[in-house]
């Protein structure tokens, strides 16, 4: 089997790239299609302050149940052939870097693959992509402020998982960065 988990900005694109992923997938295996806006639109509906500590009980609590639930996935799939393609926007800080291990854990100590990939995108292309009006009509918590984007990208990088001693132990791990800047899907 195979973790695919695209870590981006937002308006990097992610969930196109994941669809496109997914689509590739021989429609002889199996596969599945996490994109976070399915765990923080439901934290949000429970819970819709984001600073709120409930907020972040209700979000870990379905993050953990969606990590339980692909292991599981990926333990009853006995011709070894699940593709499980995640989004998710984890920065190089301490509290993201917890969360990126806890998708690394549903894969180590087994022989799922894991493919680990960064979306990059150009300052100008990210602004025009924020401000698309597809954002806005999707029906879901998606960053729509060119300020809080322009802030996130100046205070925050993306996490380097090659930058974490250990990372890797029992872990079948890739890493690849892909710029998106001129990508279209």
């Amino acid at each position: 089997g195979c973790l695919v988990l695209i870590n981006g900005y937002p308006a990097a694109g992610k969930l196109a790239i994941a669809r496109a992923l997914y689509a590739e997938v021989p429609r002889s295996s199996e596969k599945r299609l996490v994109d976070h806006h399915l765990l923080i639109d439901a934290a949000h509906a429970i819970a819709p302050d984001h600073d709120n500590r409930l907020h972040q009980i209700v979000r870990k609590d379905l993050r953990t149940a969606a990590f339980m639930g692909s292991r599981r996935e990926f333990g009853k799939n006995k011709k070894g052939d699940l593709t499980v393609i995640m989004t998710t926007c984890i920065a190089h800080i301490r509290s993201d870097l917890a969360i990126l291990l806890e998708y690394f854990n549903i894969a180590r100590g087994t022989k799922i693959r894991v493919l680990y990939i960064n979306l990059k995108c150009r300052l100008k292309e990210h602004t025009q992509r924020i401000l698309t009006e597809d954002r806005y009509h999707q029906g879901r918590m998606k960053l729509r402020d060119e300020t809080k984007m322009h802030e996130l990208l100046a205070k925050y990088r993306l996490a380097d998982c090659t930058m974490i001693r250990g990372v890797a132990v029992g872990l079948r791990l890739r890493v690849a960065e892909l710029d998106t800047t001129y990508l279209s899907v």
